[in-house]
């Protein structure tokens, strides 16, 4: 497994980026990849979860983060999808319970600070450098032909483009609300949204 200590140090101590990456590749990769994995849920959700935790906290169980984000439409499943991949990026290990143990994810590092790291580059720390990722391996779209001729961008067809995923909410006993949001919501946004909401009441 790599050694990603040194990049804890953006969080720890406020390191320059940069000079983190100076000569470690692999550091760099690592501190993309996580922050562009935090742009969606449940990625989001379980690294959100993982900053709870107390400072020295190195283990986190599938049923803890399934009771975090529950207001996901069943999320197990997708959470243990991301915490393999966690696994394929090296920052831990996913392991099955067994003989009584619980489904968990194991890491050598803190996850407050895991998590710290993968907001940090939502900050604007880490945007040149997730643009700079994305640009060098750009991701497949789902169903594309890549013989298709281009089709420039309409307001319309930028707005069905957009992924949503469903969130279920008890408001009160007897009645489930629906929400279709779209799976990389920013906190910005969720604010307008809860702003909006507050305006609602009549009395």
């Amino acid at each position: 497994m790599s050694n990603f200590e040194p990049l804890l140090d953006l969080i720890a101590t406020g390191a320059n980026a940069e000079l983190i990456f100076q000569g470690r590749p692999d550091l760099k990769t690592a501190y993309v990849k996580l922050t562009r994995a935090y742009r969606k849920q449940p990625a989001r959700g379980v690294l959100d979860h993982f900053r709870s935790y107390a400072d020295d906290c190195r283990v986190a169980t599938v049923d803890e983060l399934e009771n975090s984000l529950s207001f996901l439409v069943r999320p197990r499943d997708p959470i243990i999808r991301f915490l393999k991949q966690l696994q394929d990026m090296e920052w831990g290990e996913y392991r099955v319970g067994r003989k009584g143990g619980k489904t968990r994810f194991v890491s050598p590092y803190s996850l407050k600070t895991i998590g710290q790291l993968a907001k940090h580059g939502q900050a604007g720390n880490g945007t040149a450098l997730s643009r700079e990722h994305d640009e060098a391996e750009p991701e497949d779209s789902p169903g594309e032909d890549p013989g298709a001729p281009v089709v420039p961008d309409t307001p319309s067809r930028k707005q069905t483009s957009v992924e949503e995923i469903s969130h279920k909410f008890p408001l009160r006993p007897g009645y489930t609300l629906t929400l279709s949001l779209p799976v990389d919501l920013t906190a910005a946004e969720a604010a307008r949204l809860a702003d909006f909401v507050k305006s609602l009441p009549f009395h």
